[in-house]
């Protein structure tokens, strides 16, 4: 395609105005060219556009995330607490248990070979001895 220069002066550069049909080739050249760039920038605008609103709505769904990560957090370590506290209390009961278990023994009728305490529940080593 020839430039504007080339259309003007011609190819041997010899005319200062262009003819009719040039200046009317020109118009729809200047014509059709800022139609491409007004639809690439239309397209450009539309495209950040979308992006932006895509861009925001990541944003948010990051922040509902965080907070709803932040409670759950906050939920755990009140249940933590909660918990800890119970299994103190528990600790607590169990004792209380066995003492009484010890200050009811030396009393009891029941034979007491039959019985497990719960120094030797749990522990396989004492159950052995015993059998021995």
């Amino acid at each position: 395609m020839p430039t504007y220069s080339e259309s003007v002066l011609g190819p041997a550069g010899r005319r200062c105005h262009p003819t009719r049909q040039e200046a009317s080739w020109l118009v729809a050249r200047l014509t059709h060219g800022e139609t491409r760039l007004d639809e690439e920038e239309e397209r450009r605008k539309r495209r950040r556009e979308k992006n932006k609103v895509a861009a925001a709505r990541c944003r948010n769904k990051k922040k509902e995330r965080t907070e709803f990560l932040q409670r759950e957090s906050e939920r755990l370590e009140l249940m933590n607490a909660e918990l800890k506290t119970q299994i103190e209390e528990l600790k607590q009961e169990r004792q209380q248990l066995i003492l009484m278990l010890n200050r009811h023994r030396p009393t009891c009728i029941v034979r007491t070979d039959s019985v497990k305490t719960p120094e030797s529940e749990g522990n396989p080593l004492l159950e052995q001895l015993e059998k021995k």
